[in-house]
Order: C-alpha cells, then structure tokens, then sequence
C-alpha cells in the first residue's frame, strides 16, 4: 500500500481490506495484493505493455515490511524509441520497503499521524535505488460521523529528482466506521466512496494515484544504471467481504488513465517521457490478522 493512502486510512480508522492490516494494534497481520494491466500502449506508437504486480506486506506493530515484484510482457517494444531495437526493455523489477508508522491522540477529537519509509527499487543492481517517504499529518475527528485528515508528504529519491516530490494530503471522511449504509473519503491522494449493505460485505468505488522509481540493470539496453519512473491514476470498482476479524478481501476492476512513463541516465538526468494510453485492469486484496 502506497505510504499516502497508509495515512488516509489510518486517520479514517476504516474497516476496509486494507485498513484491516494497517490500523494500530499489538497484532501481527499479512496483506496480499495482485493486479494487473492488459494492453497498456504507448500514445503514438503500436507498442504495449502488459503488467502484472504481485505483492505482500507483513505488519507487525508500529511497522511492516513490504515487497512488490512487476512483471513486464512486452509487443512491439523494439518500435520505441528508447529500447534500442530490444524488445524486452526489461522483464522484471522489485521493490521492498520498511516503513514505521506513528499515531498519537492529543485530545479527544485531535491526534498526529505520520509515517516514515524507505526502500530499494530495482531491476538487478540495488545500488543508487534507495529513497525515503514520508508523510506528518493531524486528524480531526468531531464526531463519529465526521472527520477532516490533513498534512503534506515528501518523496525522495537518491538519484532521481521525483516529479511529485513534495505534496498536500487533506480530506473530509464520512461515516468510515458505519457498519451498514453509505461511507466516504474525499481527498487528496486517496478519495472513496462505500456503500456497505451488510455488517461483512461492500462495494466501494476509489481512486488512487501510484508511483516509483526503480533502477535499471547495468547492462540495459535502455540506459546502463538508469532509473525507469512510472506514474498511474487508477479508478477502482471493488466488491469487498469480511469473514469475521480475521480475514478480508477486496476484488474488482481498474480503469488507468494520465499513466506516464520517464527515463533517466545514470546520474538522474531525464533522457525521455512517454505518455501510456487509458487502460483497464483488475485488483486482488487479501488480509489476514493474527
């Protein structure tokens, strides 16, 4: 789960798939993620991508570890302009992160929330792949019905100036603890809307944005040591269920749109852009607690 939406859901204390996995607790849960991306071109050119991302996170209390591993099936891509005749750019990256997260009440309606991880994304090399985020906030929570989260977020990377670097974080979240009937978040960088019409069982509509930069391999024939920077919008129709505490689950389709890739030389400088094309997808959530 991207750092951001850690937030908004913790300041929330939603009950969702996700959140299950991510509130504040002595207990010790794992969350699994697949989804994927068919037939995701690149504007202008016959060439595509289809991508499958598989990933698991361990929260045990006060932090998680997590790994995410993307898996690249390419046609047409000897076309583009930046592989240099290779029709495999790459085949596959990976990123793992450790993030610490922190929640303190400072009043009855009143507490801060934050949340500081850092991580490698690569292709093999793991050197110059490291980078830091972190988000500082406060949530104000009047009643049970009502609540407003608020704060700013800062991506860094050790090579590669990110372009969203730094960025505000506020929402007003509605009824995100009702058992049944209508719930919302509406925000920045996560906004949602549920309609739960039983104790263990919903359907939400959510949009997101996601986004990394991972290394290249050093023998790359796209860019020796370089750094591939991707960034997606996603829209998400979800069925989701609650098999008592312990388990929950998250299912549906995505809609990718404004997906953009960037290509950087070794020390970080931009070489290309290339805007991907609306794509639909889907998304699987699993978490369990211990």
């Amino acid at each position: 789960m991207e750092p951001e939406a850690r937030l908004v859901n913790e300041a929330e204390q939603s009950s969702d798939a996700a959140s299950a996995v991510s509130e504040f607790s002595e207990s010790t849960a794992i969350e699994l993620e697949v989804s994927g991306v068919s037939d995701l071109g690149f504007e202008g050119s016959g060439a595509a991508i289809e991508l499958l991302s598989q990933g698991v996170e361990i929260e045990l209390p006060w932090f998680s570890l997590s790994g995410n591993f993307y898996e690249f099936t390419w046609e047409g891509a000897e076309d583009l302009s930046f592989s240099n005749g290779s029709a495999k750019p790459w085949d596959d990256l990976s990123r793992f992160e450790v993030r610490y997260d922190f929640h303190q009440p400072v009043s009855e309606d009143w507490a801060w929330i934050a949340s500081l991880g850092g991580g490698v994304a690569f292709e093999e090399e793991i050197s110059g792949s490291g980078y830091i985020n972190t988000v500082l906030g406060a949530s104000w929570n009047r009643s049970e019905d009502w609540g407003l989260f608020f704060g700013v977020g800062y991506n860094w990377h050790t090579t590669v100036d990110v372009e969203y670097e730094l960025f505000p974080v506020f929402g007003v979240s509605y009824r995100e603890r009702a058992e049944q009937g209508w719930s919302a978040s509406l925000g920045l960088p996560q906004t949602g809307v549920r309609y739960r019409f039983a104790s263990g069982a919903a359907i939400s509509l959510t949009a997101n944005v996601q986004s990394f930069v991972a290394k290249l391999a050093e023998d790359s024939e796209v860019a020796s040591e370089g750094f591939a920077e991707f960034l997606r919008f996603d829209i998400g129709l979800n069925y989701e269920q609650s098999f008592g505490d312990r388990v929950a689950l998250k299912v549906g389709p995505t809609f990718g749109f404004g997906s953009e890739l960037k290509l950087h030389n070794s020390v970080g400088q931009l070489l290309s852009e290339h805007d991907l094309e609306a794509s639909p997808g889907f998304s699987l959530q699993m978490g369990v607690t211990f």
